[in-house]
């Protein structure tokens, strides 16, 4: 029986238009602007289109769906290529990743699912908890950053249902919101752990809005091995400073 999850690697030009369709949804909400935002922020013309109001708006989805169809016509060697590539150093890294949050987790099993990464175009990954899909940038700027983002949506994955099964409260709908301040904010704090970084040695970006109760966690965790402190310690830590949420 295997311990952990094996990852497939696909490729889906489709999911990226679904992900702007959501995104373009909920465009008026704070998180949803903010997230539109970054999504397109590796594509001008993307952002022209959506600033543009003068476009309607059916006309402007069907702008984007042509400019993600098309470029992943033109780049789609390359997209093909760089996840060979991914997958290839994911297989380098996986064992001490994997080992790593069986500590932290205390030999928590792995919840059932698919585990497919699919890469991305866009700014923004996705992440589908209920059959634990996600996406993960093609390539990057910086060396390393597409397996530490493919590190940082499987840790929600267990965390998720770690959650649930021990604080089913946060099972409700009404508690959506916070269960996902609660699953970044915990990603953040793992992150930051020096056996984390031993392993990546990236550097993930942190919801701006996070920022405040981020650096409490990382002061009071400082200098410590994160394995050392039960998982239910951070959850409870993170949970008293709800305050500090945005």
């Amino acid at each position: 029986m295997q311990k952990f999850p094996k990852i497939v690697f696909k490729i889906d030009c489709n999911l990226d238009i679904k992900v702007l369709d959501a995104l373009f949804q909920k465009r008026n909400s704070k998180l949803g602007k903010q997230s539109l935002k970054w999504a397109i922020e590796p594509h001008p013309p993307l952002k022209k289109v959506l600033e543009d109001k003068h476009i309607p708006i059916p006309y402007q989805q069907k702008l984007i769906t042509f400019y993600v169809l098309g470029f992943y016509q033109k780049n789609l060697r390359k997209i093909n290529s760089q996840t060979i590539e991914v997958k290839r150093t994911w297989e380098n890294v996986k064992i001490k990743y994997f080992e790593f949050l069986d500590r932290i987790f205390k030999g928590y099993p792995w919840p059932k699912g698919k585990y497919v990464a699919f890469p991305t175009i866009l700014g923004i990954y996705s992440r589908n908890i209920e059959d634990k899909t996600f996406q993960f940038p093609y390539e990057h700027s910086i060396a390393g950053y597409p397996l530490a983002v493919i590190a940082h949506e499987m840790l929600h994955f267990i965390f998720y249902d770690y959650l649930f099964k021990n604080y089913p409260q946060y099972k409700k709908a009404k508690n959506s919101l916070v269960v996902w301040h609660i699953s970044e904010i915990f990603n953040s704090v793992i992150q930051k752990t020096e056996e984390w970084r031993k392993i990546f040695k990236v550097k993930l970006l942190d919801y701006p809005q996070h920022a405040q109760i981020i650096r409490k966690l990382e002061k009071k965790y400082k200098h410590k091995m994160i394995v050392n402190h039960l998982i239910d310690d951070i959850i409870r830590e993170i949970d008293k400073n709800k305050n500090l949420f945005h």
